[in-house]
């Protein structure tokens, strides 16, 4: 199973690789919010939502440093892809490219082959669905606590906390249900 922190090993060093720009770094950063919903991947063949980054500095002219889809609609635009799926809870292909990456362990270890590859098949999902909600049912045991302690002026966040640990795992359990009945969540 691919881990959460290996993900984010990898959009770290990724941003690290090639020029600063704000499209880049802003999509980064918003895939490092969804960690749990992206896939690293060698082919966006098979992918319904996906992006392609480059920082290669060598290579076939010209270098496309970013590319993005939803659903075979091209977003030029890391910001347009984005608010494309602001709202969206649906897996993020994610096709890397940088010098170096076929040696850098890092990276190899975290890669798929395409979307329809095995990990990404029924059990590793509810595998990694089933880790997301023991991380919240973790967090949700912190708040209760800290609740029963007393939080003071802290209360009403950590009710709004709570509140938004229930959502998260309401939607969890549903995409877990769908998966055992075998639809796309």
């Amino acid at each position: 199973m691919i881990k959460r922190t290996d993900k984010w090993t990898v959009i770290r060093n990724f941003a690290m690789t090639g020029v600063q720009d704000a499209g880049r770094i802003a999509l980064l950063g918003f895939l490092a919010g969804r960690l749990d919903r992206i896939s690293f991947v060698r082919s966006l063949e098979h992918s319904r939502v996906g992006v392609r980054m480059s920082t290669k500095r060598f290579g076939l002219w010209p270098r496309i440093s970013y590319m993005g889809f939803i659903h075979d609609v091209q977003l030029p635009d890391p910001f347009l892809f984005i608010a494309g799926m602001i709202d969206s809870d649906e897996m993020i292909d994610v096709l890397l490219e940088f010098d170096g990456a076929d040696q850098a362990e890092w990276f190899q270890k975290v890669l798929v082959d395409s979307a329809a590859d095995k990990r990404l098949q029924p059990e590793e999902q509810l595998a990694n669905l089933r880790d997301q909600i023991d991380q919240i049912l973790d967090i949700y045991s912190d708040i209760q606590q800290q609740l029963k302690e007393g939080a003071g002026e802290r209360e009403k966040d950590l009710k709004k906390f709570l509140e938004m640990a229930e959502k998260d795992m309401a939607r969890l359990n549903r995409e877990i249900n769908q998966i055992e009945k075998g639809e796309n969540p």
